[in-house]
């Protein structure tokens, strides 16, 4: 059975199954960044992380591509420590109408059903992913 129509036997979503295909997702979300980016947004080493601009527990923007920034480990570990900065560099990156966007719809209710996180799961393994963001 496909882990998006999985339920235990009270028909309940299974928070296991659930759990999984999010970090599957992050997984997914974040090669997608490193990829697509190949260098370090900030210093052009290595793209080894993926930088959430709008933090990852804001679920509207989590899996939103363009929330995403590959960047090198000290590069990531600067922005963590300096969100003021961090902020600016964004803004500088991906333009201020991009991040007020996202910041607003970082804002939002996201209320993602399974079948919407693995339909956001395949169109990021086709490369695919859809920019709820514009």
């Amino acid at each position: 059975m496909p882990l998006s129509l999985r339920k235990r036997r009270t028909g309940k979503i299974d928070r296991k199954a659930r759990q999984r295909l999010e970090e599957r997702l992050d997984d997914e979300w974040s090669r997608y960044v490193r990829e697509r980016d190949v260098k370090c947004r900030e210093c052009s080493r290595k793209a080894a992380q993926a930088h959430h601009i709008c933090k990852r527990r804001l679920m509207p923007t989590r899996w939103e591509p363009l929330n995403g920034l590959g960047v090198c480990v000290p590069c990531h570990d600067w922005a963590e420590n300096n969100p003021d900065d961090a902020r600016d560099w964004a803004c500088e990156l991906i333009g201020d109408e991009t991040y007020d966007a996202l910041v607003t719809y970082s804002r939002g209710v996201a209320r993602y059903t399974m079948e919407d996180l693995q339909e956001m799961l395949e169109a990021f393994k086709r490369g695919e992913p859809v920019e709820r963001v514009s």
